[in-house]
């Protein structure tokens, strides 16, 4: 028989925390949390400027490294969205710059 409580998993939670009105109040992300995600970051923008391929894994490194901190996964969440955010209007934005094509048949232009 399963006695589990499935509302909540030991994954919804904080690994770091205690609750505090009935919520989980997390401690911030500090110390060798904050520098392995400033570093990841900035091998991301640094690669992926070149090579949107990379986006994939650095994001996955990006989650490990967060995550092998006891910091909640909703932090995790938000620096993977905001960060993809920024990198994938970057590509589009690299995509869109004009490049130097010869003209097409429809326009012949000026004779």
């Amino acid at each position: 028989v399963d006695t589990t409580d499935d509302s909540e998993t030991a994954m919804d939670r904080p690994r770091s925390g205690a609750v505090i009105d009935g919520r989980w109040e997390v401690k911030p992300l500090h110390g060798d949390a904050m520098r392995d995600v400033r570093e990841m970051l900035e091998l991301a923008h640094r690669s992926c400027a070149k090579d949107a391929g990379m986006l994939g894994f650095l994001m996955e490194e990006l989650t490990t490294a967060i995550e092998d901190h006891p910091i909640h996964s909703d932090v995790v969440n938000l620096v993977s969205d905001r960060y993809t955010t920024l990198l994938e209007s970057q590509f589009l934005e690299d995509l869109e710059e004009p490049s130097e094509s010869p003209p097409s048949a429809e326009d012949p232009g000026l004779p």
